[in-house]
């Protein structure tokens, strides 16, 4: 029900259809841009890199060029279809999974690494209800945080509090819409009986 729902916010909004691949564009060029941000973020996991700054600045806006060129993605952003917006989700979970990383293990900051870690889980969580294919790839980007969620040396406040922020979120995607809805929609009562 997420993408319905997004449809459902453009529509009330702009009273259009063409909004809806007006934002799905947008989106599209923000996931871009996302994936530019975080490729040159991604550079600083690897301070030793073999590979020279220039190059990889060469690569990252070469790869960006396939992206947003790609005619399948140009497709989807114009057909009322989730994967208009997929990838940028996708790429947002990627961002906060490298920050969380850059946050725990080279800036040593886990108050931020706690912050962007419960970020990516929300984003896991929030993915495979917009499109279930991507329920293999939100598994696999959280698992650094999962790792972490379970590592007994981290402090319990610490791991609680990161299962509690996605918790919440899923909490406030999933339940709240269906508790504030359904309590006045008479058809609920009679629906499939």
């Amino acid at each position: 029900f997420v993408y319905p729902g997004f449809i459902y916010l453009l529509l009330r909004a702009f009273h259009s259809l063409n909004s809806v691949t007006v934002a799905q564009h947008i989106l599209g060029l923000g996931s871009g841009l996302l994936f530019l941000v975080n490729w040159r973020t991604a550079r600083r996991l690897f301070p030793c890199s073999p590979i020279p700054a220039f190059a990889h600045d060469i690569l990252g806006l070469v790869l960006l060029a396939i992206f947003l060129l790609c005619g399948q993605s140009t497709f989807s952003e114009h057909h009322l279809r989730p994967e208009g917006i997929a990838p940028f989700f996708a790429i947002l979970g990627f961002g906060f999974i490298i920050r969380f990383l850059l946050a725990k293990y080279v800036d040593a900051q886990p108050i931020r690494a706690l912050w962007f870690g419960g970020a990516s889980i929300a984003v896991a969580f929030f993915l495979p209800l917009l499109k279930p294919s991507y329920s293999f790839t939100a598994i696999l980007t959280t698992l650094p945080v999962w790792w972490h969620l379970f590592d007994r040396r981290e402090k319990f406040l610490r791991r609680f509090a990161m299962a509690l922020i996605p918790t919440f979120a899923a909490w406030l995607l999933l339940w709240m819409p269906n508790a504030r809805y359904a309590e006045n929609d008479a058809r609920r009562l009679t629906f499939l009986h």
